[in-house]
């Protein structure tokens, strides 16, 4: 038994005679000798922390150090995506990277294929170099010229520096190409090392940029060198007979290759092509290894060479000779003692698969000119589990698949068991790095079918399987006896690569944690109205970011109209494309996590504002404006884009006086908020809207002419500080353009901008161009209620929007993302569109209405607080899971419903989409649309149904009406009775069609979860 009282004396003991004291009461009033650890340390410890903190702020440019003064911390990790029909430009995936800024930018990465196209059939082997980094030699250069009296700008120190770094690293790739690539492969198209060199991307004098534009002095890239190669058969014989068919056989490929043995198995393609993957695949990692990550701490392994020549910024022929040799004899896997963490880092291979390409960087952009390709995904990191380094930013390669992450595993180790039991050991430090192991030994080499690969990383759990195909269990059940245990857990979404050049196919697999804790958005757009089939799908952990790919998609003629057709939140799926032998996609097919496909509709025709011609129409439209609800309902199937474009350019135009200023701004707006309700004919909805969003934001920009009284503009590019105070009628239109996502400096940040006019009086605001920026709400504006505030907002708000609201109207005409209306006290909050995750969390009361659907955990610990507005949540469309959590009061519509492409109202799948709603809650009623009887018992495990009282029914027959008169739905009257038109259904408007769900009242409620 351990005494830890006696151990701490001894402690002590040992102190005191170190001071050369024999009696502790010598310590009486000797503070100095005193060293009060614990709380102590800790605060010193934050102290160098900070300390830290700011050096690396001053190291980066200054416009980031001026705005890194008021900013508030990063959020977390950004993964995106965009995968389609066509190649997309390099730059495009930058712009949303860079859209996603504010999520952390301390490493920066993307993954393609299809992008090597004249080089189908060759492992595209791209190794990036260091070995020697530009600061040093810069330093070095310095030193030299200051001695010998040169003088010099700090440009030419660089140029000349870059030079030397680019000459070193050459003559480094060229040993390790003679080393360790050529007696093993054979090469395809160009070998000569300046021409097998990535160029960083270059200015407007075609000169190599610097790498501090892409980061700051410790985020040296270095250079990627790439080969195309096949494997030489001698190699690839050996590797079989030496170790596939010598040690892992029996556990590792037998179930896919049953029949193959030494003797045979030449005479198999298949084999051979599968196990020339297996090698190329274990060669790379053999050489990132010995190269990168790790470094040979064996005693008979000492450098022979003299000191004199011995230095870190080379590397010899026999250096590498001797560490290829010492690999071969040694392998990591079972050696793992002989090898420490490599302190000097030589080389690694960033990706190595057919046509297929990885680029990734400890900066905050990519330094690399990216080739087009139609397969991407794109991170943006926050480091928070591992040190800031280049190999552990994303994505991680691994052939011919490659994962990024959003999130945290928490359970790695269980994943790093699994997959080491297949001789993978993982690279970098990184939970990421062991996940996307997982993801290429079970979806690239054991080749699982998708319904299995989503099973192994995301388990149905819960009462999530009562919704799932009976059938389809029994499967699922079997995934998870042999995978569960090495299921990753805790909040994460895995955007991955896998690609597939035997069978012509790339896809993007799309993963989400079981309980759905990270957030997405995914759109699509799809035309085949031109004779091809062209669509794009694309996901970011922000919508600001889809936003700024459609843009400019559109921009490049890849795409018509800047909207998207249909956006959601996924909880997993694929979206997968199959191309011809010139590497040209020719078709699609998107399935979800079980293997289902998901039908795109038609929608349409689309059209780009931007980009089209506009002419005069034949017809005559004056006086439309008058009663233009009525025009647009009746009209619009019969207007041609071009008309439709030209009755909003005269809006515009015509917008000369204050009176058709404020008429036109409202006609524009409805069109915003209900063109989706409305049979557009031919024509893409997408694209109305998008010609409604360019047309909104032509006409606000007009007040920047100063010729309306009483509205007053404001943008960043106007430049002087903003005083101006606020008259009694006065409305502020301000446009968001530039303005960070967040922080605390009014000069940069939207919100405290906010509040910078609320003090200076202002009530009445439209903000337009809004991209990102976060909790646009009354709550930044003071300490009390805030009332008599009234706010229109255009654009992609970011995430928080309407939060905390206290008091005030605000109303989206758009989509918001998640935690909208969260610990919302009172006020009224009006969104014509989507909303995200987690909304509504916390809130006490308000009434909120959104058109769209919403995600998981909305209004999770919500209450009916009676000394504030009743709590009120009106939704058109549907919640997905854990709605309601810990719920104490108030009163929610789900319509269930959506619009389709024709303008039509549909029901959705069911009137809510998950399960596990009002776990743990004590009050509160959900009140669902369901004419079909759709909605399950499993759903609702934590309520019943209750009967309507004429009282309740009176209040949430109000309510209803409310939300379809603000989703432009109407009502009919037909004999004595009122009726909806649903799916080309009349539906009688009564009791009867809606179910009333109320809390059990168990002890917690949180059985299934």
């Amino acid at each position: 038994m351990i005494n830890a009282f006696i151990m701490m004396q001894m402690q002590v003991i040992r102190a005191l005679a170190a001071l050369g004291m024999k009696d502790i009461r010598e310590l009486r009033g000797r503070f100095d000798k005193v060293h009060w650890i614990g709380l102590k340390e800790r605060v010193d410890h934050r102290f160098r922390i900070d300390k830290e903190i700011q050096k690396e702020i001053l190291k980066d440019e200054e416009l980031f150090v001026k705005r890194a003064e008021h900013a508030t911390g990063q959020s977390n990790c950004g993964v995106a995506a965009l995968n389609g029909t066509e190649p997309v430009p390099g730059y495009i995936l930058d712009s949303a990277l860079d859209a996603m800024r504010n999520r952390g930018m301390d490493g920066v990465g993307v993954a393609k294929t299809l992008c090597f196209p004249k080089h189908p059939e060759e492992y595209a082997y791209s190794i990036m170099v260091k070995g020697v980094l530009q600061k040093d030699i810069e330093e070095n250069l310095r030193l030299q010229w200051q001695t010998t009296g040169n003088e010099y700008t700090e440009d030419e120190l660089r140029q000349e520096a870059r030079k030397l770094t680019v000459y070193m690293r050459s003559q480094i790739i060229e040993k390790i190409k003679k080393v360790f690539l050529d007696p093993y492969f054979d090469f395809y198209g160009e070998t000569r090392i300046e021409m097998a060199r990535d160029s960083y991307k270059r200015d407007a004098n075609d000169i190599e940029m610097d790498y501090r534009e892409f980061g700051n002095d410790q985020t040296d890239p270095g250079d990627i060198f790439r080969f195309f190669v096949r494997a030489k058969k001698a190699a690839v014989h050996n590797y079989v007979e030496k170790t596939l068919l010598k040690y892992d056989w029996s556990h590792f490929l037998e179930h896919q290759f049953p029949h193959i043995n030494k003797e045979n198995y030449k005479d198999s393609e298949t084999f051979l092509q599968k196990a020339e993957d297996m090698y190329v695949f274990d060669h790379s990692i053999n050489i990132t290894r010995i190269l990168y990550t790790s470094e040979i701490i064996d005693s008979g392994f000492d450098d022979p060479r003299p000191d004199s020549i011995k230095s870190k910024d080379t590397v010899s022929m026999e250096d590498l000779l001797r560490m290829r040799k010492y690999a071969n004899e040694n392998p990591y896997e079972l050696n793992k003692h002989l090898y420490s963490d490599r302190s000097h880092k030589i080389a690694a291979v960033m990706s190595c698969g057919k046509n297929f390409g990885t680029w990734k960087t400890a900066g905050r952009v990519i330094p690399w000119q990216t080739p087009d390709a139609p397969n991407n995904i794109i991170h943006v990191r926050l480091a928070t589990g591992s040190v800031v380094e280049q190999m552990n930013s994303h994505p991680f390669a691994k052939l011919h698949t490659a994962l990024t992450h959003n999130g945290e595993t928490t359970n790695f180790e269980a994943l790093k068991q699994r997959v080491e039991q297949f001789n993978l050991s993982p690279l970098a430090s990184t939970d990421t790095e062991v996940a996307a192991l997982k993801f290429h030994l079970i979806a690239d080499e054991w080749a699982y079918p998708d319904w299995a690969v989503f099973e192994s990383l995301s388990p149905t759990t819960g009462d999530d399987l009562a919704l799932i195909d009976a059938k389809m269990r029994p499967q699922l059940e079997s995934v998870q006896r042999v995978e569960f245990s090495s299921s990753p857990d805790g909040p994460y979404q895995y955007l991955c690569l896998r690609h597939d050049p035997y069978k012509n196919v790339t896809e993007r697999v799309d993963i989400k944690d079981p309980a759905d804790l990270r957030p997405n958005v995914t759109a699509f757009w799809k035309d085949h109205s031109k004779g091809k089939k062209r669509v794009f799908s694309m996901i970011a952990s922000e919508e600001q970011a889809v936003h700024k790919m459609l843009k400019l998609l559109d921009k490049e003629g890849l795409i018509e109209g800047a909207s998207a057709d249909l956006t959601l939140s996924s909880s997993g799926m694929i979206s997968r494309y199959m191309y011809d032998e010139q590497s040209q996609i020719y078709d699609y097919d998107f399935k979800d996590r079980y293997g289902q496909s998901i039908t795109l509709q038609e929608y349409g025709q689309h059209f780009s504002v931007r980009r089209a011609k506009l002419t005069e129409p034949d017809r005559d439209f004056s006086g439309w404006e008058r009663k233009y609800k009525i025009f647009m309902t009746k009209e619009m199937a019969k207007l041609s884009f071009n008309d439709v474009h030209w009755l909003l350019y005269k809006l515009v135009e015509s917008a000369d006086t204050l009176l058709r200023f404020k008429k036109h701004l409202e006609i524009l707006t409805w069109l915003r908020d209900s063109i989706r309700t409305i049979n557009p004919g031919s024509k893409a909805i997408s694209s109305l809207t998008d010609m409604a969003d360019y047309f909104l934001e032509k006409i606000l920009d007009r007040v920047s002419n100063g010729g309306y009284k009483n509205y007053y503009y404001y943008s960043l590019h106007h430049g002087a500080p903003f005083a101006e105070k606020a008259g009694k009628e006065g409305t502020l239109v301000i446009n968001a353009e530039g303005f960070l996502p967040e922080g605390s400096d009014p000069d940069h940040v939207l919100a405290a901008f906010l509040n910078r006019a609320f003090n200076l009086g202002w009530r009445r605001f439209i903000i337009y161009r809004v991209h990102g920026q976060r909790l646009i709400s009354t709550a930044v504006m003071g300490k009390g209620d805030t009332n008599d505030v009234e706010m229109d907002v255009y654009g992609s708000a970011g995430e928080y929007f309407g939060a905390f609201m206290q008091g005030g109207t605000i109303r989206m005409h758009g989509n918001a993302q998640n935690f909208a209306a969260m610990c919302m006290h009172h006020g009224n909050l009006y969104i014509y569109g989507n909303a995200g995750k987690v909304c509504g969390y916390g809130s006490k009361g308000g009434k909120v209405f959104i058109m769209g659907n919403v995600v998981d955990r909305v209004w999770t610990n919500s209450v009916n607080d009676s000394r504030t507005q009743p709590l009120e949540i009106l939704i058109l469309g549907s919640a997905t899971k854990y709605a309601g959590e810990s719920l104490m009061g108030g009163n929610f519509f789900f319509g269930g419903m959506h619009f389709n492409e024709k303008g039509q109202l549909c029901l959705n799948e069911r009137p809510y989409l998950g399960t596990k709603m009002l776990g743990g809650a004590s009050r509160g009623k959900f009140v669902f649309f369901d004419p079909e009887n759709r909605l399950l018992e499993a759903q609702y495990t934590h309520g019943k149904i209750a009967a309507f009282n004429d009282e309740e029914w009176r209040y949430f027959e109000g309510k209803i009406r409310e939300v379809f008169e603000l989703s432009n739905i109407p009502v009919y009257k037909k004999n004595s009775g009122e009726y909806i038109n649903v799916e080309g259904k009349m539906i009688e408007f009564n009791s009867d069609v809606f179910k009333m769900i109320v809390p059990k009242g168990g002890l917690k409620g949180y059985e299934s979860h």
